[in-house]
């Protein structure tokens, strides 16, 4: 009698945790420092010429809920309702910022001569950057597809 209840609490116990244990494929959550964003930030699908910048803190949300931030850990994400489907991987720069260069490259600067990451996309000038449907997208100045995230 005493071994099946030691079985039967190991079942639950297994049981239990199985519950309790995140999926290892889950998307991780938005971090707790994140600006409003979505919620009641400016909602719309975006267009951004080059020279724009996009400063810690700052969140674009497009009309369908995907938001594209710069995060204050230096990391530029795109979230959906479960969470992160695109970064750069810079976190652990506090302070980091994006520009979208008039070159047509979206670069991730630690400081102004100190970038992190880029698109790769320069010797595109007059190029456009459009944020919509979950993705980033680079355009050169007759319109055509260079890049997306």
């Amino acid at each position: 009698m005493k071994f099946r209840n030691l079985m039967a609490a190991a079942g639950i116990a297994a049981a239990l945790a199985t519950v309790a244990a995140p999926a290892a494929n889950a998307a991780p959550a938005k971090p707790a420092d994140l600006p409003p964003g979505c919620q009641g930030g400016p909602v719309s699908d975006f267009w951004f010429d080059g020279g724009h910048q996009i400063d810690p803190g700052v969140g674009y949300c497009t009309s369908d809920g995907y938001e594209l931030v710069q995060q204050y850990d230096g990391n530029l994400v795109i979230y959906s309702e479960h969470g992160a489907i695109w970064n750069t991987g810079t976190y652990g720069h506090n302070g980091a910022y994006t520009k979208f260069q008039t070159d047509g490259n979206l670069v991730v600067y630690a400081s102004p001569n100190n970038p992190l990451w880029n698109s790769g996309t320069y010797g595109h000038p007059n190029a456009r950057m459009d944020f919509k449907t979950g993705h980033v997208f680079i355009y050169d100045a007759n319109g055509s597809w260079v890049w997306n995230s």
